[in-house]
C-alpha cells in the first residue's frame, strides 16, 4: 500500500496543475469529482440492487 503513495500523489499533483492552467478552481474540481463518483458509485448500487 505504502508503494502506491508516490504514484497517487504525483497523479493529483499533476491533475491540480493541469486544472490551474486552465483556469479551474482546484477547490471546485476536487468536491466535483468526488461528488461524482460517490453518486455514481449509489447508482450502481441501487441498479444492483433492482430498486
Amino acid at each position: 500500500m505504502n508503494n502506491l503513495k508516490p504514484f497517487i500523489y504525483y497523479d493529483w499533483q499533476k491533475t491540480i496543475l493541469k486544472n490551474t492552467k486552465e483556469n479551474y478552481s482546484i477547490n471546485e474540481i476536487i468536491p466535483k469529482t468526488f461528488f461524482m463518483e460517490l453518486h455514481g458509485t449509489k447508482i450502481t448500487n441501487s441498479t444492483l440492487n433492482g430498486t
